[in-house]
């Protein structure tokens, strides 16, 4: 017998792993949460009135509200978290990219397991999201990579793909960690251990803590464009680089937006090992 799943709302890549995984042998696939011109001809949308019954809910990053409502944000509107819940078998599995415990509030009684906590689908989703952020700043920038001052901060997964994608444009990449395992990293990939300074014309940020602050701002130089890639709020002072005239774009999400195809790919891998495992442990 396949395996049921409900994808509800998220952007575009949620789809394509909702298609991918209709495609899997044991799976299929349904939607909601979505604007009918948004799902592709082969995905079958859910329909209100049915009374079907799914062993998996599949949930984006950053939709179950603390007011008990799932957010969706390819359509207009929400939906109760308990009107999700009735679509469910009593042993469905839920999983999410949100807060794990928030997740478990909505849905009692249902094992939830967040792919955001696994180290197979952060390290695919770091090398996607460094690849969009790349794609916005020579979007965004009016001169080559090839030999600009470049500073990344943050020597995690986002961090590194950055600095091995940037290092290939010939840019001049440096890294500002504060860890030593992080100066580690950065001597590892030849890059060079140093704070944002005015003589960066682009900087990625990838901490998710407010290290951008007024003060670190105020030591840029104007031209400077900053990219935040890290969840909201984000790391940086966006309203002092406004008051600034430093050019500050905060970017998380990209996967969805630059590489939605590949991205729904490699989550819909994710779920089908996610579900498999869980088989083998019952």
């Amino acid at each position: 017998m396949k395996k049921r799943i409900l994808a509800a709302g998220g952007d575009l890549r949620q789809l394509r792993c909702a298609a991918a995984l209709d495609d899997m042998p044991g799976f299929s696939a349904e939607v909601c949460g979505f604007d009918r011109e948004r799902i592709p001809e082969e995905l079958r949308y859910l329909a209100e009135d049915s009374g079907e019954k799914y062993s998996c809910l599949l949930l984006p990053v950053n939709t179950s509200g603390r007011d008990g409502k799932v957010n969706y944000p390819c359509s207009v509107g929400n939906t109760e978290a308990e009107k999700l819940h009735e679509r469910l078998t009593s042993d469905a599995i839920i999983i999410t990219g949100g807060d794990k415990r928030q997740t478990a509030s909505a849905f009692p009684g249902h094992l939830v397991i967040s792919y955001t906590e696994r180290e197979d689908f952060c390290l695919r989703n770091a090398v996607l999201t460094a690849e969009g952020a790349v794609q916005l700043a020579l979007e965004e920038l009016d001169e080559a990579l090839c030999g600009l001052p470049v500073n990344i901060i943050g020597a995690g997964r986002i961090g590194m793909a950055l600095c091995k994608i940037l290092t290939g444009f010939g840019a001049g990449v440096s890294i500002w960690s504060r860890s030593a395992e992080g100066a580690a990293k950065a001597f590892s990939a030849g890059a060079v251990l140093s704070e944002p300074t005015a003589s960066h014309r682009l900087i990625f940020n990838t901490a998710p803590a407010p290290v951008l602050t007024a003060e670190v701002l105020e030591g840029l130089g104007r031209g400077t464009l900053l990219i935040d890639l890290a969840s909201a709020p984000g790391g940086t002072d966006f309203e002092a680089a406004e008051k600034l005239g430093i050019r500050a774009l905060h970017a998380p999400g990209l996967p969805g937006k630059t590489a939605p195809v590949t991205a729904g790919e490699i989550l819909a891998g994710v779920v089908r090992d996610i579900l498999e495992e869980v088989n083998r442990n019952e």
